[in-house]
């Protein structure tokens, strides 16, 4: 089975660079974007499931995780790419309930 991986902020351009070489190694990956209709490079790509994903808000983190597990089953990495200001946002929240 497949190893996957949590990337926030997919959408920037080193989000998708980690997408890209996580899928090349054979990883699910999945995509955290705030808008994902406006970024559909991977929608249709079996080994990656796209969600909205704001990580300032914790509502969105728990959905994104839950959505992850309910797909592929398992988390095994996150990458937390996403930031706001000079603080680096908590994705964690609620993984180790989810995963």
């Amino acid at each position: 089975m497949a190893k996957t991986v949590l990337i926030t902020d997919a959408a920037c351009e080193s989000g998708k660079m980690t997408a890209r070489r996580y899928l090349d190694d054979g990883w699910n990956v999945v995509a955290g974007m705030r808008r994902p209709a406006l970024h559909q490079e991977f929608n249709h790509m079996e080994q990656v499931l796209v969600v909205a994903l704001d990580v300032t808000n914790r509502e969105m983190a728990e959905a994104a995780l839950w959505q992850a597990k309910s797909y592929f089953g398992k988390i095994d990495a996150v990458i937390n790419n996403a930031d706001y200001g000079d603080a680096v946002a908590d994705i964690t929240i609620g993984l180790s309930q989810t995963a």
